[in-house]
């Protein structure tokens, strides 16, 4: 619980920020299965990739005052 109510001052209004947070963590938990997997390398262009795809998921929810949007 202090996790998301750590994160909701970073979400717009009305997001609902458990659902967020619960995407971030399973998309890097399928990404982390498939480096362990061997389907991907453990390097920085994968962790890069992984990234890019959880921000640009969350990127419209965020708060406008971070000015990310």
């Amino acid at each position: 619980v202090k996790v998301i109510e750590g994160m909701t001052p970073a979400f717009a209004d009305g997001s609902d920020v458990y659902f967020f947070l619960n995407h971030i963590l399973n998309v890097m938990l399928g990404f982390a299965i498939k480096v362990f997997d061997g389907d991907l390398t453990n390097d920085n262009k994968t962790a890069e990739m992984i990234f890019t795809i959880v921000f640009s998921s969350v990127r419209p929810y965020l708060a406008p005052q971070l000015g990310l949007n």
